[in-house]
């Protein structure tokens, strides 16, 4: 990949800064096949910043734009960490390893969702009735409604059972 860049003063050349639209000090225009490609302001960028942006316009066309969405992200979790009180080399750390933060980032909410809401309901277990009667009631009128939800009655005696006791 070669990138030739040009520094221009937009204040004393400013034809090419109203002919590219430039408003933002410093900006990179970039050029491919000869003509304009994307407009970037770049404040705060530094080298890396400027390396990935080269890097995004000579690459593939289609790509492009993934490119610039992934570096304005390591970009601003690199202000972001600028901002933090964490010593120098654990900045570095996690800049270095933002690709594995951009990840968790990611797949963390889709595995809670996906442990969380795709599991089944538990299943409530359905009580069964008791055929037996129950030896904890102590009230006789319960015990009757019992056998009659179940439908099993005392067979009644017959005649002659009854003579016989």
């Amino acid at each position: 990949m070669q990138v030739r860049l040009a520094k221009i003063d937009a204040d004393a050349e400013a034809s090419l800064a109203s002919k590219y639209a430039i408003d933002a000090y410093p900006s990179i225009v970039a050029f491919k096949d000869g003509s304009k490609h994307s407009q970037h302001d770049a404040t705060l960028w530094q080298k890396q910043e400027i390396r990935a942006y080269a890097a995004a316009v000579t690459g593939e066309a289609y790509l492009f734009n993934a490119r610039e969405v992934y570096n304005g992200a390591r970009f601003n979790f690199k202000i972001a960490l600028r901002s933090t009180p964490l010593p120098g080399s654990a900045r570095q750390m996690l800049y270095t390893g933002f690709p594995v933060v951009l990840l968790m980032l990611i797949l963390c909410p889709c595995c809670c969702f996906y442990c969380c809401c795709s599991s089944p309901a538990p299943k409530k277990q359905k009580k069964k009735p008791s055929t037996s009667k129950s030896a904890s009631s102590s009230d006789p009128a319960e015990d009757e409604k019992e056998g009659e939800k179940t439908g099993k009655d005392e067979p009644e005696k017959d005649d002659d059972e009854k003579k016989d006791d």
